[in-house]
């Protein structure tokens, strides 16, 4: 005979950081020491800038500078979100992050805070889009390089056969190793995709945008969304 489950009281239940919690469930409260961004002051200050803005343009003078407390809450969201397990690796990190700064300073004032109270999740994905763009022009230049690489061994080869090219010519490779497997494998990936993407149903501006960021996507998944 099969005994009955246990319950277990709530109130004194201590979670485990593994525990799964379903939906609708009571989930925990993240630990405060945890966040490095407080989303209510963050709120306040862009609800304030708006203000200072507002009362500039009406007087007819210079806009406000961007306050060092959004600043320092741009660059913590920027910095945090580059150590998800999604962008941790990637060597060229402080580029993702740097790129994400300057797009969200730049366009700061794009936040509206009638419309939303959360200036976390908002400037969150404005810097998760911006570490994907950055990855796309990682791998074209990537893609560049191993092509141009692969194009002058290729050269350097022929240059062999050509009585009329200096001794160095035929020699300029004599002292680099190069990973050719790796090179040809990704240039044809790479091309491959190209076709693809050429082979697709002609579509304008933001359709085929949003189309070629959500393949990204799928490689490099969204963030869960909270406020640590």
């Amino acid at each position: 005979m099969t005994k009955p489950a246990k319950e277990i009281d709530r109130s004194t239940h201590a979670y485990k950081k593994s525990t799964i919690i379903n939906k609708n469930s009571d989930k925990p409260k993240a630990d405060k020491s945890r966040h490095y961004v407080d989303g209510v002051a963050f709120y306040e200050a862009l609800k304030q800038r708006k203000q200072d803005i507002a009362a500039a343009d009406k007087a007819g003078k210079e806009r406000p500078r961007v306050s060092n407390f959004i600043g320092e809450c741009v660059m913590n969201i920027a910095k945090n979100l580059s150590r998800k397990y999604q962008f941790a690796n990637y060597p060229f990190r402080d580029e993702m992050v740097a790129d994400a700064i300057v797009h969200c300073i730049r366009y700061i004032d794009s936040f509206d805070p009638e419309k939303s109270t959360n200036p976390f999740s908002y400037y969150t994905q404005t810097c998760y889009y911006q570490f994907l763009d950055r990855i796309r022009q990682e791998r074209t230049h990537t893609y560049i390089k191993c092509k141009a690489t692969l194009n002058s061994v290729v050269m350097s080869e022929l240059s062999e056969f050509d009585e009329s090219n200096s001794e160095i010519a035929e020699h300029i490779h004599d002292n680099f190793e190069f990973d050719n497997d790796f090179m040809e494998k990704y240039v044809n990936d790479f091309e491959s995709k190209m076709v693809k993407a050429r082979g697709r149903v002609k579509k304008r501006g933001l359709e085929l945008l949003e189309e070629d960021t959500n393949e990204l996507v799928d490689e490099v998944p969204l963030p869960d969304e909270e406020n640590e």
